[in-house]
């Protein structure tokens, strides 16, 4: 079995913990990082730039600052 995934999110009924149980049904495995929401994605963000998460699922311009300046890679961008 693959190793999980330790993802990030606004907290339970967020999209932000939403999006990652529909990777789920593709095949991505993950683990809650449980309290690392509160109502917004940004301590998810700060606990995926100290290290601990592995992913995230959030919003372009809640992130974009720290994909240019290295820290952080995107790896796709959805849009309608």
């Amino acid at each position: 079995m693959p190793q999980k995934l330790n993802v990030g999110h606004a907290g339970v009924g967020s999209i932000t913990f939403l999006r990652p149980l529909l990777l789920n049904l593709l095949g991505a495995r993950y683990q809650a990082n449980d309290g690392t929401g509160a109502g917004s994605a940004t301590p998810a963000t700060n606990a995926l730039l100290g290290g601990q998460g592995d992913y995230m699922t959030t919003e372009f311009d809640q992130i974009i600052q720290h994909v240019p300046a290295g820290p952080l890679e995107s790896y796709a961008l959805v849009s309608n």
